[in-house]
């Protein structure tokens, strides 16, 4: 517990650094060309745009966060709504001037409502979590252990041996443990 608890802080610390990257980095198509290039994959990956909205990317959207607008539901579907999912993420319209420049522009464009910034922290995390995990797991056993063998040593004390009771001659009871079969 003494080495998981620094742990706890640590992640607390980073979470919040993290968050000051995301303000120092946007917007998104100014950074560098890696950063933008890693950004593509997770947004194709996990059907999300931008680090804590879509607009990180200002009017320059990349394809990468662009979906599929959701199609009108079947009136006898009161479940679906416009604006539910479409494979995989929540798909939200934006305006015409925040369109990539393709070929195939229309005036309405559809990106992943989703952020980024929330998973690509669950990875950044991972590995605090999992020792935090690992020492709190190890940290119960050891506690469930030291537990048992005190129930264990102290069995002796809680248990009352079995007695063979006898009377003798003289009409005495005499008390003796009974043969044990250890």
């Amino acid at each position: 517990m003494v080495v998981a608890s620094p742990l706890v802080q640590v992640q607390a610390q980073m979470d919040s650094e993290v968050d000051e990257v995301f303000l120092n980095v946007t917007p998104l198509h100014r950074a560098e060309r890696y950063i933008q290039t890693e950004l593509n994959k997770l947004q194709n990956s996990d059907s999300c745009c931008g680090l804590r909205k879509f607009e990180d990317w200002e009017n320059q959207l990349p394809a990468s966060c662009l979906c599929t607008p959701p199609t009108s539901p079947p009136a006898s579907d009161p479940s679906s709504r416009p604006g539910n999912s479409s494979s995989g993420g929540d798909c939200v319209m934006v305006g015409s001037d925040q369109h990539p420049p393709t070929p195939q522009v229309t005036d309405k464009t559809w990106v992943h409502s989703k952020p980024c910034g929330p998973i690509l922290k669950s990875y950044l995390s991972f590995p605090i979590k999992l020792r935090i995990g690992i020492i709190s797991a190890f940290a119960t056993i050891a506690m469930a252990a030291i537990a048992l063998c005190l129930a264990l040593g102290l069995e002796k004390y809680w248990k009352k041996p079995p007695v063979e009771s006898t009377v003798d001659d003289f009409n005495r009871v005499k008390y003796e443990p009974k043969p044990s079969l250890t």
